[in-house]
């Protein structure tokens, strides 16, 4: 029997998060829209450079620790061999609420699957992405399963995909006997 059992969401134990968007489309990026968007949970790092690309800054994220996940990939058209550019990603974000709220193009799925019939391992998360600007806030949250919320342990969750997307039901215990599995809300 395994059992996952979530502690806390991240943003409860206040770990740094950057979000970076890159205008830079100098090779090797070659980005159809001429920019990229991660969401990077590990910090203090100083902020892109000017001309910095995206795969450069996302190996200095990772050199320090990094979880790197594709942001909202639909709503700027990243294709997945753009994605696949990030081999130090962790995982793509396959619903964004802000972006389903404001332009209708929240979807991830597309960029996540196509990586995964590629052989490529990404985990996939979904979140609000709250700029409060729309009404975007609680549309999603992140769980995280840690012993304690202390960010390096939080990330290091993040980093072995234990963690589940939510928008609002808790899943209190996952336990796998056999062929069944059995989820406890």
């Amino acid at each position: 029997m395994r059992a996952l059992k979530p502690s806390r969401s991240a943003s409860e134990a206040k770990v740094p998060t950057i979000e970076s968007t890159v205008a830079a489309c100098s090779p090797p990026m070659k980005l159809k829209r001429a920019f990229g968007h991660i969401h990077s949970w590990r910090g203090p790092y100083a902020p892109p450079a000017t001309g910095e690309t995206m795969q450069a800054m996302c190996r200095r994220a990772a050199a320090a620790g990094a979880f790197l996940g594709i942001a909202h990939p639909q709503w700027y058209g990243l294709t997945v061999e753009d994605a696949l550019s990030i081999p130090e990603a962790h995982a793509v974000e396959i619903y964004n609420h802000g972006c389903a709220v404001e332009c209708g193009r929240g979807d991830g799925w597309v960029v996540h699957d196509e990586a995964l019939v590629r052989g490529h391992r990404l985990n996939a998360y979904a979140a609000d992405d709250a700029h409060f600007g729309t009404p975007d806030a609680g549309g999603g949250w992140v769980m995280v399963k840690a012993e304690t919320l202390e960010p390096e342990l939080i990330l290091e969750a993040l980093k072995r995909g234990d963690f589940y997307s939510s928008q609002g039901p808790e899943i209190h215990d996952i336990a796998v006997y056999g062929d069944e599995v059995s989820v406890a809300c």
